[in-house]
């Protein structure tokens, strides 16, 4: 038994309707999965802030990860340093002890709580 045109684009809009469903579906378990993933990743992340006046150390620059680097065991902070001023974007203005001032701001995540 032959289908006629008729039928057969009534059947293939059916097949493409069913296809958009699950796309859809699938598109709903992508984010779902990507919140959870979100939410599991950022229970891991602390957030370091800092207020003016505090002390803080700041990684070394360049900071070259190789294995086969000759100051392996150096260390990888620099000494403290007093924070000037604090920028909305999460960078820092930093002053050495003596008072003298870093030539450009520093993005917190470079950055670590001194405790003397």
């Amino acid at each position: 038994m032959e289908m006629t045109n008729e039928e057969k684009y009534r059947l293939r809009l059916q097949e493409l309707e069913a296809l958009d469903d699950k796309c859809l579906q699938a598109q709903q378990q992508i984010k779902l999965y990507q919140a959870r993933i979100f939410r599991v990743f950022n229970k891991k992340v602390k957030e370091r802030t800092f207020k003016k006046d505090d002390l803080v150390l700041t990684i070394k620059r360049p900071m070259v990860m190789t294995h086969k680097t000759k100051e392996k065991f150096q260390p990888k902070w620099e000494r403290p340093f007093i924070v000037e001023s604090v920028y909305s974007n999460g960078a820092y203005r930093l002053i050495t002890p003596d008072g003298d001032t870093l030539m450009m701001p520093i993005n917190g995540r470079f950055l670590k709580k001194y405790y003397p």
